[in-house]
């Protein structure tokens, strides 16, 4: 009998571990807006200091795929897409020219981890941030200049889900994504993206 109970206990005691480390698999499909910050330009030459461009609000879309280790902890790997169009170049606080200016693109992929804070409630905020690369294409005509450059980038945000039932949660956040200096020739470009978005998980 208290070998019976010995093994009840054992096998309950792994089915309960295995539960908690139960990997539930998920993709996210999301996007929204990206607001720039005014990326900072230098030349090694110093009569070019104190210039920098404006851009207009652009648009996100991001898709990933990850696994929730836990009702806490999700890793993910993440692709994303960002787009805005030049507003206007400024040298040293001065308005230098208009919109006819070429906007910038950025693509790359994310590793991202995030911590869910559950309350066993069907909202549930989040925190999180990852590290990838991005490959940045820009085109400034009234400067001559052109980038294409591959660099390291990061981000960091949270956010709130809601679980529709078992299987499907909206959510929303922000996140802060930046890249290091883009440099490319003479000039090097700084990239700070604050996004607003939306998205849609499924879990499997």
């Amino acid at each position: 009998m208290k070998k019976i109970l010995l093994a009840v206990a054992v096998t309950g005691m792994s089915l309960g571990a295995v539960n908690a480390f139960a990997v539930s698999p998920y993709v996210t499909l999301g996007g929204g807006v990206g607001v720039l910050g005014d990326g900072e330009v230098s030349f090694n030459d110093a009569a070019s200091r104190d210039t920098s461009v404006n851009y207009e609000e652009g648009w996100v879309v991001r898709a990933a795929i990850g696994a929730a280790l836990n009702k806490n902890f999700r890793l993910e790997v993440e692709g994303f897409y960002n787009n805005n169009d030049a507003d206007k170049i400024n040298v040293r606080d001065r308005f230098v020219a208009e919109a006819d200016l070429s906007g910038i693109e950025v693509a790359g992929g994310m590793f991202n981890a995030y911590y869910d804070i559950n309350f066993g409630s069907p909202f549930v905020p989040f925190i999180g941030g990852g590290v990838g690369i991005a490959k940045v294409d820009a085109d400034v005509r009234n400067i001559d200049t052109s980038l294409d450059e591959t660099v390291w980038a990061w981000n960091i945000g949270g956010g709130l889900a809601y679980a529709i039932n078992k299987n499907v949660s909206l959510e929303v956040s922000y996140r802060y994504l930046a890249t290091e200096d883009i440099e490319f020739d003479r000039l090097t470009l700084t990239y700070e993206d604050n996004q607003f978005l939306g998205g849609v998980r499924f879990t499997f």
